[in-house]
């Protein structure tokens, strides 16, 4: 694009910063931040949770942390602090994890939906070895998912309960 002079915009970096995510590239990460900021792009709720995102996907938990409380809370979306929890529950994080979903819910302005409930609860909880406060949750979640069914399922195998795994995704099948 840039060879071409078709400058990126809002749209474009959420790609471009998920791809690099996914596939480690820490340093055009941070090239492709320096260039959102450049181009005034540090307050779109799009660009600054695909970096949030970024950042705790390449390890640098800190970072994405940062970019989180530089954003004016007036931007933030539900979203936004989803990306954050599921950051610091996949960096095994947990206690800033639950300090965050707290934080949330004493916000006001954002309520939590069913990928904060599964990010923040059960994945954390399943992944840090208790599973039956993962179930206790799972089990009160009004609406249940292939999100939330397959956090559970990973719980259950990830804690040598792979039996009630299956049986779990056989009720899920049903």
């Amino acid at each position: 694009m840039r060879c071409n002079s078709v400058f990126p915009d809002k749209y474009t970096f959420p790609f471009v910063l998920k791809a690099c995510g996914r596939l480690g590239l820490i340093e055009k990460g941070l090239e492709i931040h320096c260039l959102s900021e450049k181009l005034g792009l540090e307050f779109d709720v799009f660009v600054q949770n695909e970096l949030i995102s970024m950042y705790f996907q390449c390890g640098l938990v800190e970072f994405g942390r940062r970019v989180f409380d530089k954003v004016p809370d007036l931007v933030w979306d539900v979203v936004t602090w989803n990306s954050v929890i599921s950051g610091y529950v996949h960096s095994n994080c947990y206690a800033n994890a639950l300090k965050v979903f707290e934080e949330l819910l004493g916000d006001g302005n954002v309520r939590p939906n069913q990928v904060t409930m599964v990010s923040a609860l059960v994945d954390m909880y399943s992944k840090s070895g208790d599973i039956e406060k993962s179930l206790e949750i799972f089990h009160g979640l009004t609406k249940k998912d292939v999100f939330s069914g397959t956090a559970m399922i990973s719980g259950l195998a990830m804690n040598g309960q792979s039996e009630k795994a299956l049986q779990f995704f056989s009720q899920m099948e049903l």
